[in-house]
């Protein structure tokens, strides 16, 4: 989780660590293929085309989806498209398999880069009488565990938490109550890669 730099508005972004350790590394091997083929035999159109567009699905895939948390609500990136809800059009949220976002009307949203994670230990667990620990539903853990940094369960109670920090701050008339609105659009930055990385396919293909 980290929080960008917007004293107005600041804005916490969540990603699974792991997925986004990986992307980054990836994406670095793949460019560092790139420079020793130009090193040892020069840039050969079709090579450079393949790796760069293999370098540019991985970051779209595992480095660019993240969910954030404002004031305005939440914002989930997807794969191609973003989802951003005000906060009365938070009903509830699920992270029993990965984040869903719920609305009133009981449509879910779900966040391509959160999943659910296994809670970790913190001791003091009680087994069941089979030997088994207690399942996670939804956003609890049993006594004795705690979600994991960037699981589904974790991100769930962020949002929880910033929902009644809004409803708290609407009742004290700190801040002006917002509309109820969910906002589906095509990422411009997604698309604009999505494309990138086709076109550079093609062209790989038609240097062969």
């Amino acid at each position: 989780m980290s929080q960008d730099k917007n004293p107005g508005n600041p804005v916490r972004t969540f990603r699974q660590r792991g997925a986004y350790v990986t992307g980054w590394v990836l994406v670095g091997v793949f460019l560092v293929v790139l420079v020793a083929l130009a090193v040892a035999s020069g840039l050969e159109v079709g090579a450079t085309a393949f790796l760069l567009a293999a370098a540019g699905v991985v970051w779209l895939i595992l480095v660019r989806p993240a969910v954030r948390l404002s004031a305005d609500g939440v914002r989930l990136e997807n794969l191609v498209r973003d989802i951003r809800m005000t906060w009365p059009a938070v009903d509830m949220t699920e992270a029993r398999w990965n984040l869903k976002v719920v609305s009133p009307e009981g449509d879910a949203y779900s966040s391509w880069a959160i999943s659910a994670q296994r809670p970790k230990m913190t001791g003091g667990v009680t087994p069941t009488p089979g030997g088994q620990l207690l399942p996670t539903t939804g956003t609890d853990v049993p006594m004795g565990q705690e979600h994991r940094s960037g699981s589904a369960g974790a991100v769930a109670s962020a949002i929880d938490e910033a929902k009644a920090d809004y409803e708290r701050a609407v009742a004290k008339g700190a801040i002006a109550e917002q509309k109820p609105e969910i906002h589906r659009t095509v990422s411009p930055v997604a698309a604009a890669g999505w494309a990138a990385c086709l076109l550079a396919v093609v062209i790989g293909f038609l240097s062969l």
